[in-house]
């Protein structure tokens, strides 16, 4: 397996949620509900331009980007808090190559080595 097929696994493991669905739920009070962490903001469209969002499911995943949201945001993501208390990641990208690429980024930037080095 090469790195950028264990990020795109690593990225399954990832709750997706439609980012219109994301944006009809929260409608005009989402800067109560769901707040940015970082210094990132979305450059046209709220909260992002791609098509889904991600949440964590494992909770070592939901810490480790807490405690690295600058690192996160490096990679190419907004990170949001929901009211819940749930990480969101958006990724201001129109191509799906592009996310890709951020989610290869955060996972080599997370330390994960799921993959086959190359010899």
């Amino acid at each position: 397996m090469t790195a950028y097929q264990a990020s795109q696994k690593w990225k399954e493991q990832f709750c997706q949620v439609p980012t219109a669905q994301v944006r009809e739920a929260i409608s005009e009070e989402y800067k109560k509900r769901l707040k940015p962490l970082g210094k990132a903001k979305p450059s046209a469209s709220w909260p992002c331009l791609w098509q889904f969002m991600y949440s964590p499911k494992d909770e070592v995943d939901h810490n480790w980007i807490l405690k690295n949201i600058q690192t996160t945001e490096d990679c190419g993501f907004i990170v949001y808090m929901s009211e819940q208390g749930n990480i969101i990641l958006g990724a201001d990208s129109f191509t799906e190559e592009l996310v890709d690429f951020y989610w290869l980024l955060l996972y080599q930037t997370r330390g994960l080595v799921w993959h086959k080095e190359a010899s």
